[in-house]
């Protein structure tokens, strides 16, 4: 895009005066070719349908902004980095620091973002926080890349031109953490990696998660707090809770914030079909910690019976708010008759008791409810939802069959979807067979795959492969492809899982001796991330024939993810490699795949390959390394997320186009991919300076993401000999303790964390799932307790 200066600041100055030149000669000709043709056009004024543009004009016009744009666009500037995969543009990086005791903003603290390896003393990347802890400074997030787009460039002017208007922007944000230092005098320094918090590529900038800082003199360490916040609304209410109708209710939100908040920039709004969306009113503090925000509405005079489930939502906030606490729901119900009051009482109380997690007892007031004849569509649609999270699926599936009685015959294959959910989950494949296909059947092709959605066929297809009818299952699978959303349902998805591997689990019962089968077998359990159980299968395929092409690559693979770096996987380890080198070539062997998941795997190889070297001082582990690092990029070139059109510019009839078309694309479309990009960043920095003990953890942490515990390790004990006491190490070690079984060592890890960290956003849960697992559910629940007490319930 432009920058908002002069031309000629733009441009050296002989671009400059050769454009001035070709605009004077452009507007010189085009008025010659006017005065020329002046009695022409004068004659064909009266006719209404004659176009009256000076058409040579036009070409010249053209042909100078062209030239214009492609001389003065930055997109033909030159960059030193790999600008399909590094960020090579700065954008900004916002976030806050709170006192970890007091929950308060902490004014003055510096912030400094890591950029290449180093904290700066000034600059972009340098920033303090405001009175409400806020802080703001920059740093390369992605890239910001233009072109320019023929089709708007013959709809703009000059003027257009100059505001952008024939480009196309790319605005990209690689990042998901940053390596940053926060400080304040009397508090103990954080310096380590924080997540995002969330990402605004129209804006191209980033929000990162809450910091707390621990005042000195303490055992305890400064953490970063994902999900924390000192914000919430901690409940609401609706006066009188059940109404009639034309009488009028007050629906109230209780916000806690922190007592010194500037209420000016806080808004609180309620949503309702009835009252459409409507923000609330500061109405009172009733303590220190606690906002009220009320408004008075009137319930419809009709004398009808109405439910419906509001929801208020905390839209602005200059402070965190707790993730998932920025929104709740009430209840409001108006009735006309002491029946539908009774009901509504139990629809209340079963309202509350969902609202505070309490599911089985939630789903016993439904059951009454449901039993009384005012019972409505939504108490069943209800039922089911719960029924189904603790899994009656009975229950589930006879109150979803009422709703799809109660709902008009139009539009009752829509609801199907639940009840046939419910069935297939109850293991009644005989019934969702033959309740649902007819249903379905009763549509023409055409109309089955705009009306039918994607999912229910699907459910179908999964109910043929539960009676083992594989054949009838792959018709189902044959039909989905024309669905509109297919490629999107989860249900779709898990029923072609499920048939794969009915068929794999068939050929091999069927012949217990066809290698090929097993081989199969062992593939599948790999893409499932079943990496013990591939392991046999692959075996099991070797030993019945040793020369099916890449199975040993696949046995090497699944050996180096679930047992890291010991004799069994080095003796596959060749094998794994040369397939996965085989695998990125295409079958001509003229051009490269466009697989991300094969350019993954070769590179994790190949970096596995360059450790090896290196630890056994082969100078070769430079190449590899870099070999490494090259498949790794060429994989996030493939990896890419798709892309949204976040504005597409203004445009006036008469001057065309002002402003760019703007495209915005977040992160990766794999989450390995997100895990490589952290791992090459970490390579990078190392490779420039080998005692950074923040990159060898980053590079652990990647490791571990991507199930390469031993490798993670490595990297680990070469981050806590640079810092022995760096929580976070201790942390991701617990990790790979867990990943190779070793829960004892996982938990002294944990512990040795919490005790430094006991804010620690996933030490307490990962400690009560261990203890949970030995039976100690005592320990159990103090952890979840204590991770309540900073983070709120998991509920």
């Amino acid at each position: 895009m432009f920058q908002r200066v002069g031309i000629s600041r733009v441009l050296v100055p002989h671009q400059f005066n050769f454009v001035c030149r070709l605009m004077g000669q452009t507007l010189f000709f085009s008025s010659a070719y006017a005065k020329a043709t002046a009695d022409k056009s004068r004659k064909s004024r009266s006719d209404p349908f004659t176009t009256r543009h000076n058409p040579f004009s036009q070409v010249l016009a053209v042909i100078c902004i062209t030239i214009f744009v492609f001389t003065v666009s930055p997109a033909f500037s030159k960059e030193a980095k790999d600008k399909t995969v590094e960020p090579t543009h700065a954008g900004g990086v916002n976030g806050r620091i709170y006192d970890a005791e007091a929950g308060q903003p902490i004014s003055g603290a510096q912030v400094v973002v890591e950029q290449n390896g180093v904290f700066a003393s000034e600059g972009k990347t340098v920033g303090s926080t405001d009175s409400s802890g806020l802080y703001k400074c920059g740093a390369e997030l992605g890239r910001v890349s233009s072109n320019i787009d023929v089709g708007r460039l013959l709809n703009v002017s000059l003027i257009g031109l100059l505001s952008g208007g024939a480009n196309n922007v790319t605005k990209r944000i690689d990042i998901t953490y940053l390596n940053m230092r926060v400080s304040a005098s009397g508090y103990k320094t954080f310096e380590g990696m924080i997540p995002c918090r969330s990402v605004d590529t129209n804006g191209f900038r980033v929000y990162m998660e809450p910091v707390l800082l621990v005042r000195e003199g303490g055992s305890q360490v400064s953490t970063v707090a994902p999900g924390w916040g000192i914000v919430q609304i901690k409940d609401v209410t609706v006066e009188p809770e059940i109404q009639h109708p034309g009488e009028e209710v007050k629906i109230s939100a209780y916000v806690k914030c922190p007592s010194l908040a500037n209420t000016e920039k806080m808004t609180v709004k309620c949503y309702s079909r009835v009252f459409g969306a409507k923000e609330l009113a500061l109405a009172g503090k009733p303590d220190k910690s606690t906002l009220v925000y009320s408004k008075k509405f009137s319930m419809p005079k009709k004398d009808e019976s109405k439910t419906e489930a509001v929801v208020l939502q905390l839209e602005q906030c200059p402070y965190d708010v707790v993730r998932e606490k920025n929104v709740r729901k009430a209840l409001i119900q108006v009735v006309r008759t002491p029946a539908e009051k009774n009901a509504a009482e139990l629809r209340l109380q079963a309202f509350k008791l969902y609202e505070a997690g309490s599911n089985a007892e939630s789903a016993a007031k439904l059951k009454e409810l449901t039993a009384l004849p005012d019972a409505r569509i939504e108490d069943y649609s209800d039922l089911g939802t719960i029924a189904m999270k603790i899994h009656e699926y009975q229950t589930a599936a006879l109150a979803y069959k009422h709703v799809v009685d109660m709902t008009p015959e139009k539009s009752r294959i829509a609801e199907m979807d639940n009840y046939a959910e419910a069935l297939l989950a109850g293991g009644k494949f005989a019934q969702v067979i033959s309740e649902i296909e007819p249903a379905i059947n009763k549509f023409d092709d055409k109309q089955r795959k705009k009306k039918v959605p994607a999912s229910l066929p699907a459910r179908v297809g999964s109910a043929y492969v539960g009676l083992g009818k594989l054949e009838s299952a792959e018709a189902v699978n044959a039909q989905l492809d024309g669905y509109k959303d297919g490629l999107s349902s989860a249900a779709v998805t898990e029923f072609r899982s499920s048939l794969r591997m009915a068929h794999v689990q068939a050929e091999v019962n069927k012949d217990p001796k066809n290698a090929q089968a097993w081989a199969e077998y062992g593939r599948l359990l790999i893409d499932q991330g079943r990496w013990e159980e591939a392991v046999g299968k692959l075996r099991k395929s070797i030993s019945l024939d040793s020369g099916i092409p890449a199975v040993k690559g696949d046995l090497g693979y699944a050996l180096v993810h679930i047992r890291g770096d010991n004799q069994a996987s080095k003796q596959s380890f060749d094998d794994a490699l040369a397939a996965a080198e085989a695998k990125i070539q295409s079958s001509t062997g003229k051009e490269k795949t466009k697989d991300f998941n094969s350019w993954h795997t070769l590179g994790i190889l190949l970096y596995r390959k360059a450790c090896r070297q290196q630890d056994s001082s082969d100078a070769g582990y430079i190449d590899t390394l870099q070999r490494a690092q090259d498949t790794l990029k060429e994989a996030l070139r493939c990896g890419r997320a798709g892309s949204d059109v976040k504005s597409d510019g203004n445009y006036l009839g008469a001057f065309g186009y002002f402003g760019s078309r703007v495209v915005g694309v977040s992160g990766f479309a794999y989450p390995e991919a997100n895990s490589d990009f952290v791992l090459l960043e970490g390579i990078k920095v190392v490779s420039a300076n080998a005692d950074n003990y923040l990159a060898h953890f980053n590079i652990a942490a990647a490791l571990v993401d991507l199930g390469q515990g031993d490798l993670a390790a490595r990297s680990l004990t070469k981050c806590m000999a640079l810092k022995p006491d760096y929580t976070e190490a201790h942390f991701v070690m617990g990790l790979v303790y867990l990943q190779q079984g070793n829960d004892e060592r996982a938990k002294m890890e944990l512990l040795k964390v919490k005790k430094a960290n006991p804010r620690h956003p996933k030490a307490d849960l990962m400690l009560a799932k261990l203890y949970t697992e030995d039976g100690d559910m005592a320990a159990a629940s103090a952890c979840l307790a204590n991770h309540a007490r900073y983070y709120g319930s998991m509920e």
